[in-house]
């Protein structure tokens, strides 16, 4: 087969459909293929089962992001970025949950099994008062989704203990013209890559 070299290559006639991803030779490992992104600017209140999922609801859908492989060897990097979490509503004391994202209502990146110890993503907690707590943000991947159909990615949390707690998301609940009580934007990102190297 012989080679054709060009100086100069014109893109602006290139289309998504001109070029298969799957079929290119030579492209650098970490090539990303299609990015989607789903973005709440809500804030809200949510009662969450302390000891079973229960998926993220804005009260105008789940928050998930669905996106649909080139190929079924890609990988899947998710980007979760809350603007603001917390794990109860009102009075003080801490408190704690957890947050995972499921594929198709399946578990892929979750900590290791202990008992019978919940298996999650990552952790969300509140120190002190239900107002003040830190943005949250965390990598998911997905290596082993082996499909070119539809993937959906759901955000699913699990609260404190027994019984069910109010989290609070986008906002702490006071209303006042200060930086503390500003409401703020959370963002689930799917982004398939071509290749790349796990260690």
């Amino acid at each position: 087969m012989g080679t054709l070299t060009v100086d100069n290559l014109n893109t602006t006639s290139l289309t998504s459909s001109s070029i298969s991803a799957s079929s290119l030779t030579g492209v650098s490992t970490g090539t990303v293929v299609q990015t989607v992104i789903t973005t709440l600017r809500t804030y809200w209140d949510q009662s969450i089962s302390g000891t079973s999922w229960t998926d993220v609801d804005d009260g105008n859908g789940v928050f998930q992001v669905q996106i649909t492989p080139t190929a079924a060897d890609s990988k899947i990097l998710l980007s979760l970025n809350w603007g603001m979490i917390s794990p109860h509503n009102s009075g003080d004391g801490a408190y704690g949950g957890a947050c995972k994202i499921v594929r198709n209502g399946s578990d892929f990146d979750v900590g290791n099994a202990k008992s019978s110890n919940p298996r999650s993503l990552m952790s969300v907690a509140r120190e002190y008062f239900s107002g003040y707590v830190d943005a949250k943000s965390m990598i998911a991947i997905d290596d082993s989704h082996n499909s070119t159909s539809q993937l959906t990615y759901k955000v699913q949390l699990m609260g404190h203990t027994s019984g069910t707690y109010t989290y609070r998301f986008n906002h702490n609940g006071a209303s006042h013209a200060s930086g503390y009580a500003s409401t703020h934007v959370s963002r689930l990102i799917a982004q398939e890559i071509a290749s790349w190297v796990i260690f």
